[in-house]
């Protein structure tokens, strides 16, 4: 792969095998490019880089505490506020 960085993707890059890394959308993007679809050139942020930026701005705890609070309003009839 002609990678940049280990954090930004090329979608010529990416293909069904690298969904990990890139999600499905990224990869199916790559898959269609290398079938030869018009998909226009674009690039991924890879779930390393958006693991580290949460990390990076202790985001972690909110995303916990978003989860808690959706899972009780679902419980709720999903009823939001």
């Amino acid at each position: 792969m002609s990678r940049r960085s280990n954090l930004v993707l090329s979608l010529d890059d990416l293909s069904k095998e690298e969904v990990g890394i890139a999600g499905g959308k990224g990869a199916n993007l790559g898959e269609m490019r290398k079938a030869g679809f018009p998909v226009p050139d674009g690039f991924v942020v890879t779930t390393e880089a958006f693991e580290l930026f949460a990390r990076g701005n202790d985001l972690e705890k909110r995303f916990s505490q978003l989860t808690i609070n959706s899972a009780r309003r679902l419980g709720r009839g999903s009823r939001w506020p």
